[in-house]
């Protein structure tokens, strides 16, 4: 892994992020939201800057709630919607922040 690399897992390493990266140049990260979500993103890419970017991008936070809506207080399923939103919104500031930080260590690294 390049030094660039290096920074950007650090960087995600130390806001809970998991980050694997596999033998056919993908990557796997986790991370656990206030609400307890385990969110994940499985990218064919090891391209961190590119994941997140795109993650970003095509989070919404509204089909996010609906997405866990019909499970509400099951399985581990927050039952309030308040708290679906909250959550969601979080996740959203969340990789906001990881594109920033990802965006930051590269371009230490003369990325």
């Amino acid at each position: 892994m390049d030094k660039g690399n290096e920074a950007a897992v650090a960087a995600l390493e130390a806001r809970n992020w998991r980050v694997d990266f596999n033998e056919n140049g993908g990557t796997f990260l986790e991370w656990y939201s206030p609400a307890g979500e385990d969110y994940c993103i499985e990218s064919e890419s090891n391209d961190l800057l590119r994941i997140f970017e795109q993650e970003r991008e095509f989070f919404d936070v509204d089909e996010h709630v609906e997405l866990w809506a019909e499970s509400r207080g099951k399985r581990g399923v927050p039952d309030s919607y308040a708290v679906l939103l909250d959550d969601a919104k979080a996740i959203e500031k969340e990789l906001e922040e990881c594109e920033r930080e990802v965006r930051n260590a590269l371009s230490l690294q003369g990325k």
